[in-house]
């Protein structure tokens, strides 16, 4: 997979390329389907350094190190991995293969690229893009599908020995905007009207992912919310009813509250829907005036005590700044650094042993081989892990599989880069 992965990292870079023309398609994609075929055979560097690793025979424990990993080995995987790698390479340049199956278009559309053009007058620009016109010619001169010819052969071949003539004058100038300052001119689509389609396949064709990228980049600016002011659903603090003077403080607000419920006049509404829409108020506004809602989600360590005297420090702060006599001031200020203090040390306390009783966890989770809950605990205590994005279809409706993200992305960017809108 290292092996592998470097090249088609080095494919990717290309397409990153800005001033990615049509000629460099095909010298970069037969390059690099040649090289990974050819790692069926020949062992790259990471899967030579890798198999020098490997013991010559299976060992009795089963398993054997690689850079300091454990790695597990059986004769059926031995005999397995030959045929996976191969099917791997296969497939992986089946794939390229087919994201660009029409290369000898693509090869044949660079003679618009000005840079490839010889210089005015010179006598190779008599013969330049001959045969490349005879495929254009025969790929789209002809009625495909109940598709009509996309181009008048005759009238093309006519075309292109006049337009030649003009190209060396943009010579030097990206391809993009040579052929864009063309199609403004006027009379360009009445004189050229063959070579101005081409020109216009040549404008859309998306080789380059530097304007997709940019696409996510805006996409990120303008609809990504920052963290701290993202407007998620509040959740209540449940574990404040451990508590057993809050849980009869909240059973009895609830038993008076649907008191009041009972005495409701019988005539008003009283279908199934009202009924069900009373009681999720009843407890809705009991659970927010009672529990509250959780502070925040990184300071669950913290105790029911230390919460207590966050919030004591807290009225304390604003006894500060309401008090106008300076004795009471300064009498106000000391109880606050005292209770500033106390509670700085019982959050210390309540976040080592939070750490303790997490780790105790993972030790456990390690005893019993449940590495899911190793791995989450130790991110959780290595830091917060960000959660991709949700992707929306266009009524807002969340969508969950791969594939229906992918889609949604590709009809997003469609309609964005649509350059003839």
């Amino acid at each position: 997979m290292g092996d592998v992965m470097g090249i088609v990292c080095r494919v990717s870079r290309v397409f990153q390329r800005e001033d990615l023309t049509f000629s460099v398609i095909k010298d970069v994609i037969d390059p690099a389907c040649a090289a990974i075929l050819g790692m069926k055979s020949t062992a790259g560097p990471e899967l030579e350094s890798f198999l020098s690793e490997v013991p010559s025979e299976v060992q009795e424990s089963g398993n054997f190190l690689f850079g300091g990993n454990l790695i597990k080995d059986s004769p059926s995987q031995r005999s397995n991995f030959e045929s996976l790698r191969v099917k791997f390479i296969d497939q992986l340049v089946l794939n390229l293969k087919s994201r660009f199956p029409s290369q000898q278009i693509f090869q044949s559309l660079s003679i618009f690229d000005p840079q490839f053009v010889p210089s005015a007058g010179s006598q190779e620009l008599l013969s330049y893009g001959k045969e490349q016109v005879d495929f254009l010619c025969k790929h789209f001169g002809q009625d495909k599908g109940g598709h009509k010819a996309l181009i008048s052969e005759v009238h093309f071949r006519e075309e292109w020995l006049m337009f030649k003539q003009v190209l060396p004058g943009y010579k030097g100038v990206r391809m993009d905007s040579a052929l864009s300052s063309l199609l403004c001119k006027d009379s360009f689509a009445v004189d050229y009207p063959n070579v101005a389609n081409f020109l216009s396949i040549c404008l859309v064709s998306a080789l380059s992912s530097v304007d997709c990228e940019r696409g996510f980049s805006r996409y990120n600016l303008t609809e990504k919310v920052p963290y701290n002011n993202k407007p998620g659903r509040k959740i209540l603090n449940v574990n404040r009813l451990k508590e057993l003077e809050i849980k009869q403080k909240c059973v009895m607000e609830l038993r008076n509250r649907f008191l009041v419920l009972e005495e409701i006049d019988p005539t008003e509404d009283n279908s199934i829907e009202k009924k069900w829409e009373n009681i999720k108020e009843v407890y809705q506004n009991t659970s927010e005036k009672i529990i509250g809602f959780r502070k925040s989600s990184n300071k669950q360590c913290l105790t029911s005590d230390t919460w207590k005297a966050i919030d004591e420090r807290a009225k304390l702060k604003e006894k500060v700044l309401s008090t106008r006599s300076s004795r009471l001031k300064e009498q106000t200020q000391k109880e606050y650094a005292e209770k500033d203090k106390e509670v700085k040390k019982r959050a210390r306390k309540d976040k080592r042993n939070h750490l303790e009783e997490r780790a105790e966890e993972a030790e456990k989770a390690v005893a019993r081989g449940d590495l899911s809950t190793v791995y989450k605990i130790t991110k959780e205590l290595c830091g917060q892990s960000k959660q991709p994005p949700q992707v929306k279809d266009k009524n807002g409706k969340i969508i969950t599989t791969e594939r229906e993200q992918a889609a949604r992305w590709v009809e997003h960017f469609k309609s964005v880069l649509d350059q003839s809108q």
